[in-house]
């Protein structure tokens, strides 16, 4: 997992205002299964991504699956 991201500029504390994440997985995978679970842990499971979008965030990404 790769992430990149863009924080408010001329603030203090300089809050992220966009994430972006590149999964890239390799071997035997479903793409739709991986994309669930991808989902899952950033909606549903992950409280650092809950706090990210409840202070003004965006968070995308894209999945990158056996090098595609």
């Amino acid at each position: 997992m790769t992430v990149n991201g863009e924080r408010q500029s001329g603030k203090e504390p300089s809050l992220w205002t966009e994430i972006f994440m590149t999964f890239s997985i390799d071997g035997d995978v479903d793409r739709l299964s991986a994309k669930k679970a991808i989902d899952l842990s950033l909606d549903k499971y992950c409280s650092v991504a809950a706090t990210l979008r409840a202070a003004g965030a965006t968070i995308k990404y894209e999945l990158i699956l056996n090098g595609q």
